[in-house]
């Protein structure tokens, strides 16, 4: 999914004009500087290089590149092919760079879609790669919660990391000043207590403020705290404050999605209670130290052998 044209606008200004838009009195339009149309190199390379071709944009990159192969009748050894592949993944390249695309883009048994939201994007992964299966409890759930759990971490920190560059660090009043700007609080305040304050009576999940910003995706708001919160759960759109880095992110969701005596359970699935949470770990660890123990007599036997 590509950014919008006012963040590839704000992403590309010069270090010059960054600090010209932070200089009091001295704001960019940014919309008005940059063409509104946000060059989308993938996009033209199906339509411009292949205009008897029917391109789908909503459909995944590489769902459209198989059929486009189809069409043309390449075969994968062939001239055509190759030649055509490179200038599909350098204008994939290109269109699509931020740490989320990164994140994805590491399994390439994959079909990834970076035009769906990036939280479905994980859920559907995590359904390919069989990551858990409720109330499975043995050893091949042990790997997979290993592994899911090491996913689990570099999505939250790609997320993060596009979050921060879109709303920054928190840590200048301009960043709260953007951040109302988005969510259309009027008047805009000019202080970050005030912004603070202005915030706290609106109500949107963190991820689909992520996306409104991304993709201009309709920014759901929500009227009271448990009402968001029974939203965030039901849709699993949950994120942890451990991972949140920057003042904004803290800020977002120690007062949007904080549930009092509950935490994440060791799948980072869903919150439990402190008691549910204990007696799962007990369970996992169990099923580690087993998992330990086969390795090393596995090894042990093959030194033998």
């Amino acid at each position: 999914m590509e950014s919008s044209p006012e963040m590839q606008a704000l992403i590309r200004l010069t270090p010059e004009e960054r600090t010209l838009m932070r200089t009091p009195g001295k704001r960019l339009n940014i919309a008005r500087k940059r063409p509104e149309e946000t060059p989308k190199p993938l996009d033209d390379f199906f339509t411009q290089g292949y205009p008897q071709f029917n391109f789908v944009a909503s459909a995944s990159p590489e769902s459209q590149w198989k059929r486009l192969a189809l069409f043309e009748h390449w075969s994968p050894g062939s001239h055509d092919y190759a030649s055509a592949r490179a200038r599909f993944e350098a204008a994939y390249d290109d269109q699509f760079n931020t740490a989320i695309d990164g994140f994805f883009n590491h399994f390439v048994d994959f079909d990834y879609n970076p035009r769906a939201e990036a939280k479905a994007e994980f859920e559907r992964l995590r359904q390919r790669k069989g990551w858990f299966d409720d109330g499975q409890k043995n050893l091949d759930c042990w790997y997979k919660w290993a592994e899911y759990r090491r996913a689990r971490v570099e999505f939250f920190d790609a997320f993060r990391d596009d979050f921060s560059c879109f709303f920054g660090s928190g840590d200048d009043v301009r960043d709260w000043v953007f951040l109302c700007d988005v969510l259309r609080v009027k008047p805009t305040p000019r202080t970050i207590e005030h912004c603070k304050t202005a915030l706290g009576s609106y109500y949107v999940n963190i991820y689909d403020l992520y996306e409104h910003v991304r993709s201009k995706e309709p920014l759901l708001y929500h009227n009271t705290v448990a009402e968001l919160s029974v939203y965030s759960r039901d849709d699993n759109k949950l994120y942890p404050l451990e991972s949140a880095k920057t003042t904004c992110m803290k800020f977002l969701l120690r007062k949007f999605v904080g549930v009092q005596g509950m935490r994440w359970d060791d799948w980072g699935r869903k919150l439990v209670t402190e008691e549910e949470y204990n007696r799962s770990k007990v369970i996992m660890r169990n099923l580690g130290e087993i998992a330990r123990r086969r390795a090393g007599s596995q090894i042990r036997g093959l030194m033998r052998s």
